[in-house]
């Protein structure tokens, strides 16, 4: 009898299935890109018109929450994916530089940035024209090459918020990039959309932001995230909040502005 019953013990701790974990979110990092999206320090989540969209929209089709984490840099967010502790990001392809054997991007662009120059349009005559860049755009030669302006590169990742306050204390006659990189709303709001007005680079081409996966993720679940992203959905959802945000500041003005982004 104690044959038996030791013979039933050992099928039954080898032979009863078990049910496997779901996992009920995934880990992103949070760009510094405000308005877009950013990481909210005093909510501890992302906020932005992507943060929006994605969880209105994304989640649901995805069926998982979001963990929003803050932004890191490029080495430690490779290295945390290596972990397993990160299993998505955003950013553009030129500016990431992660290596495709280590993750994977979305097969389209999710959104497309505007680049250009917003600068003052009262400045004092003979003085330097100081245009602020953040440290990793990439410059067209046509701002290279032009004599009156002076490149001065931001580094680091409150780059926004220095840039902002740079420009309030007219040490500086605007900055160069993405419409959403430098803050630029966060901007016009405290100056009214008044003083400045946005100049465009002849040529030079807006900047595509793609999600990027790592590749020790399920292969199923990231396919399944890549689908579910639309971009043209994410991009009219993106232009209308921007819109609805810039006539809170400046009916009148807005639609000049806005048209210029285009």
């Amino acid at each position: 009898m104690k044959n038996h019953s030791f013979a039933i013990l050992l099928f039954t701790s080898f032979h009863v299935p078990t049910m496997a974990v779901e996992r009920e979110t995934i880990r992103i990092i949070s760009p510094a890109a405000p308005p877009i999206i950013y990481f909210d320090e005093k909510t501890k989540t992302a906020a932005g018109y992507l943060f929006e969209h994605w969880k209105n929209h994304v989640e649901p089709k995805i069926g998982l929450k979001t963990t929003w984490l803050p932004p890191i840099p490029g080495d430690r967010i490779l290295e945390q994916m290596n972990d397993k502790k990160i299993d998505l990001g955003i950013s553009a392809k030129n500016t990431a530089r992660f290596p495709e054997s280590l993750v994977e991007y979305s097969p389209t662009p999710i959104y497309q940035a505007s680049q250009l120059i917003i600068g003052r349009t009262i400045w004092p005559k003979g003085q330097e024209k100081t245009v602020l860049v953040s440290a990793d755009t990439l410059l067209p030669r046509e701002l290279l090459n032009e004599t009156q302006y002076k490149i001065v590169k931001i580094y680091g990742l409150d780059q926004s918020k220095r840039i902002v306050e740079l420009l309030e204390q007219k040490r500086a006659w605007g900055f160069y990039g993405p419409i959403h990189w430098t803050g630029t709303m966060e901007l016009l709001k405290r100056q009214k959309l008044v003083d400045f007005s946005p100049y465009h680079l002849s040529g030079h081409p807006k900047r595509d932001f793609y999600i990027f996966a790592s590749k020790k993720m399920d292969p199923k679940l990231r396919q399944k995230i890549f689908q579910s992203l639309n971009p043209l959905e994410i991009q009219q959802s993106i232009d209308r909040l921007l819109n609805e945000a810039c006539h809170k500041v400046d009916h009148k003005n807005c639609s000049d502005f806005l048209d210029k982004l285009k």
